[in-house]
């Protein structure tokens, strides 16, 4: 009876044995595939321009799983849409491109809501779409959850620029808001202030945001402007 008990449990240990080196063999599959899916957007991005559009024409990029993946693919969206590949490209293909990439965003802030530079890839996207409704809200969702990312403002602001006419007010709001805190910041000041000498109809605009606030800030700009002004 012993024997058979040491026998049985003999039997019992090569069966764990067995189970533990398969469920092993079967976790490094799924972590080697999980590492190439994660993989899979940094290997696009780092094409050249041309095949890169090409191949959000073709189809969307698909997200990673990381933080560092969304943005990875989030950049593809923007360099291509941005390129004068991109820029030139016939309109079935440029609306393949803004549509994949819009889809994409989506699909980033559906994971990741709190994700304001995917709120401004949204935008861009939905600006080349020509859908403006869409542009507006996310752009305002964008400013509300990064008010103060000089880099993100100073891009929603190049964006908002050139929709103005199809902004909703509060978007334009939000535009607002992004200039006066780029005004009242190190980087943005001097395109601000180059911005008023080149682009007579910005003029006003600032004006009255500028006027609105702190009195340091004031005088910033208007040095931001001489120097401007005297090159």
């Amino acid at each position: 009876m012993e024997m058979a008990w040491r026998g049985a449990g003999a039997v019992g240990r090569r069966w764990s044995l067995w189970l533990l080196l398969a469920t092993s063999v079967w976790g490094c599959a799924l972590s080697g595939a999980a590492l190439v899916l994660e993989a899979r957007p940094f290997f696009a991005t780092a094409e050249d321009i041309e095949t890169l559009t090409d191949r959000l024409v073709a189809q969307p990029i698909v997200a990673g799983w990381s933080l560092d993946a969304e943005r990875q693919v989030l950049n593809a969206c923007v360099r291509a849409m941005k390129s004068a590949y991109g820029r030139i490209l016939p309109r079935p293909e440029r609306g393949n491109l803004t549509s994949h990439c819009l889809e994409l965003a989506e699909q980033v802030v559906a994971n990741n809501p709190s994700s304001a530079y995917a709120w401004y890839v949204e935008a861009l996207a939905a600006a080349g779409d020509g859908n403006f409704t869409l542009l507006s809200d996310a752009l305002m969702r964008s400013e509300q959850l990064a008010p103060n990312e000089e880099w993100l403002g100073t891009v929603r602001d190049e964006l908002a620029e050139a929709n103005l006419d199809h902004l909703t007010p509060g978007a334009r709001a939000a535009n607002d808001r992004d200039l006066a805190m780029l005004v009242s910041s190190m980087t943005g000041l001097a395109a601000i202030g180059a911005r008023y000498i080149r682009d007579p109809d910005f003029r006003e605009r600032i004006k009255e945001i500028v006027e609105q606030l702190p009195a340091a800030d004031q005088r910033r700009f208007i040095g931001a402007v001489s120097r401007a002004a005297h090159g």
